[in-house]
C-alpha cells in the first residue's frame, strides 16, 4: 500500500507538472487523473501510518481465525525507510526515461521526462488488472510520445526497451531466488 500510495501521489504530481510545463499540446485528461490520484494516494499513505489497518485486521481475524489481537501500527522508521527506497527507485526510473528519450532523439528537458515518467506510472496503476500493465503501458507510451512529436516507430522502440528491462530484471530476480533457495536447502540438509 505504501508503494501504491506514493505511486499515485508521485505519478499525479508528475502528470500535472508535465501538462502545465510542456509547451507541446498534451491531453488534459492527465489533469483529471492527477485530481483523482493525488488525494487517493494521500489517503492510502495516511491509512498506512494509522491504526485503521490493524483494526480491520482484528475484524477479519475474529471472523476467520478466532484471533482478536490488534497488530502494532507501522513503525515510523519502517515508513521512512520505505520512502527512501521509493525515492531511489523513482530517481533511477527517471534516469532510465531520460536515457531512453535521448536514445530515440526525443526531447530530454525536465518537463518532458517528468511528464513521460508520470504518465507511464499512471498507466501502470490504471492497468492494474493486467500483470504489470502489459500492453497498457506500451500503448500509453506510444500515444504520449507521438503526441509529443516522436515518430511511432521510435515511440514503440522506447516502450519495448522499457518492457524488456522489466522482463530482464524479473528473470534475474527469479534466478537469484532459485539459487538462494537451492543454497538454503543444501546448507540446511548438511546440518
Amino acid at each position: 500500500m505504501i508503494d501504491n500510495g506514493l505511486g499515485f501521489v508521485v505519478s499525479a504530481a508528475c502528470c500535472a507538472i508535465g501538462v502545465v510545463a510542456l509547451v507541446a499540446p498534451v491531453a488534459h485528461v492527465w489533469l483529471v487523473y492527477a485530481a483523482v490520484a493525488f488525494p487517493l494516494g494521500l489517503v492510502l499513505l495516511a491509512l498506512m501510518i494509522s491504526r485503521v489497518p490493524g483494526r480491520l485486521g482484528v475484524l477479519v481475524g475474529r471472523a476467520f481465525a478466532g484471533h482478536d489481537a490488534e497488530p502494532a501500527p507501522l513503525p515510523a522508521r519502517t515508513f521512512a525507510r520505505a520512502l527512501a527506497w521509493f525515492a531511489v527507485t523513482r530517481v533511477l526510473q527517471g534516469c532510465e526515461t531520460a536515457l531512453l528519450l535521448a536514445l530515440i532523439s526525443a526531447p530530454t528537458d525536465v518537463a518532458t521526462i517528468v511528464f513521460v515518467d508520470g504518465t507511464l506510472n499512471a498507466a501502470g496503476f490504471l492497468g492494474f488488472m493486467l500483470p504489470q500493465g502489459l500492453g497498457v503501458v506500451e500503448g500509453t507510451a506510444a500515444v504520449v510520445l507521438t503526441g509529443l512529436g516522436v515518430p511511432l516507430p521510435a515511440a514503440t522502440a522506447f516502450a519495448l526497451v522499457r518492457r524488456g528491462r522489466v522482463l530482464a530484471c524479473g528473470a534475474i530476480a527469479l534466478v537469484v531466488h532459485a539459487c538462494t533457495a537451492a543454497y538454503q536447502r543444501r546448507t540446511s540438509s548438511a546440518i
